[in-house]
């Protein structure tokens, strides 16, 4: 299966990345950014709101409970440097349930902790 990729950019103390438009696909991976020495960049908790046709209605994507879909990332993770067709220079983290993603055409990223730098986060999509 081939994905498409997207990216998303915080700039340096932001907390709202730019609007990834899937086109209401599923996001199958997200691949954060990594030091030489393979830790990871994003510290915090990753959220998502989504928008439909207008960019004025947001809304917070939720699990299937109910509750804030959020990944957390540590920075003292530490990530392996293992060539993959994704991308070696980011930690790709796997998407368990990615229909939760599916039919939002606007998906924005958010985190919980401002970063020091900015940040590109990117998003494979089916």
């Amino acid at each position: 299966m081939a994905f498409t990729k997207m990216s998303s950019k915080f700039a340096k103390g932001e907390t709202t990345g730019t609007p990834v438009f899937t086109g209401g696909r599923r996001v199958r991976f997200i691949g954060l950014p990594v030091t030489p020495e393979g830790k990871v960049v994003v510290n915090g908790y990753i959220g998502f709101q989504g928008a439909f046709e207008s960019a004025s209605a947001f809304f917070t994507v939720n699990d299937y409970n109910g509750a804030a879909l959020q990944i957390q990332t540590k920075a003292t993770q530490l990530v392996g440097h293992v060539p993959n067709s994704l991308g070696a220079h980011k930690a790709v983290l796997p998407i368990r349930t990615p229909e939760l993603f599916e039919g939002i055409p606007m998906l924005i990223p958010t985190l919980l902790v401002s970063q020091a730098e900015d940040v590109e986060i990117d998003f494979w999509l089916e």
